[in-house]
């Protein structure tokens, strides 16, 4: 889609991450990485895009009430995950709070809040979207967002990419 977009410069690209991609959890360290990929990429793409007009915006979503968390927690080998009992516990436990949320008619667990903010996004102005929404459970993630933002942007600017950040309209 690049070429298109270079060639109309503007569009829009929302990359799909996690709340996964900004911490690591026992048992999740591959999703974590591959989240944390994400993220990484993101971040460049929105760096090496917005001079061409392209916005680049990540939507990082917790635990939704699908089919997708329930059946993650199974174990794949039962010896192996017998030498780590302490993740299979923290794994347990973890697993009946995200449940207890999706049980909880009040937590933001329906994945329509995802769909929505898509849609805010794209409907946002060109130059306005911004590096990072949330959605859901953020099991903290919005306040190390919060706090990390003012260090990538400090970091950008003794870069001298700061004006890279987002399209400007």
């Amino acid at each position: 889609v690049l070429p298109g977009m270079r060639a109309q410069k503007s569009g829009l690209i929302i990359q799909i991450s996690s709340v996964a991609g900004r911490f690591s959890a026992p048992g999740f360290g591959i999703y974590n990485a591959s989240k944390f990929g994400v993220e990484g990429l993101s971040v460049a793409m929105r760096y090496e895009l917005a001079p061409l007009g392209i916005d680049v915006a990540i939507v990082q979503p917790g635990p939704f009430s699908t089919n997708f968390f329930p059946g993650i927690f199974k174990a794949g080998d039962a010896e192996i995950a017998s030498a780590y009992p302490h993740v299979g516990g923290f794994l347990e436990g973890f697993g009946n709070q995200v449940m207890a949320a999706f049980a909880d008619k009040n937590a933001p667990t329906n994945p329509i809040i995802v769909a929505k903010i898509f849609e805010s996004l794209i409907n946002a102005p060109a130059g306005s979207r911004p590096l990072r929404t949330l959605a859901g459970l953020d099991f903290g993630v919005q306040s190390m967002n919060d706090a990390i933002d003012p260090i990538r942007k400090g970091i950008i600017g003794a870069l001298q990419i700061a004006d890279w950040d987002g399209v400007k309209s």
